[in-house]
């Protein structure tokens, strides 16, 4: 049974959680508490860089474009007020989760580093 992360020493290896199946084909991350779900008729996009070193988020607006900053949705909603009501400027949060460090297994590292011309 995994652990409720509300409680002291949640773990952060998905290895130890006994209900998800830890696969090593995949990298695993972790948003930061209090992360707001995305606003209705939008969809948050967590992409991860091909290096590794980081993600960035994105969100896909009802239009069809991605903006990628607070800026961005202001001016998205500056242009269509129509949606100011349903898409709050506060729901959108463009935090980088955290990766999971014991998911990005070796072989991964290495075809990065093929890829960038390291090895």
């Amino acid at each position: 049974m995994a652990q409720d992360p509300n409680e002291k020493g949640v773990r952060d290896d998905p290895r130890e959680l006994e209900d998800i199946p830890f696969d090593s084909s995949c990298i695993w991350v972790m948003d930061k508490a209090g992360i707001p779900c995305p606003p209705p008729v939008t969809e948050r996009l967590v992409i991860m860089r091909r290096d590794l070193s980081k993600m960035d988020t994105y969100y896909l607006l009802p239009n069809g474009k991605r903006v990628r900053s607070g800026g961005d949705v202001e001016k998205f909603l500056q242009e269509n007020p129509e949606y100011r009501v349903n898409l709050p400027a506060s729901k959108f949060s463009f935090a980088m989760p955290k990766t999971v460090p014991a998911t990005v297994v070796e072989s991964s590292l290495r075809r990065v580093a093929k890829a960038e011309g390291k090895v």
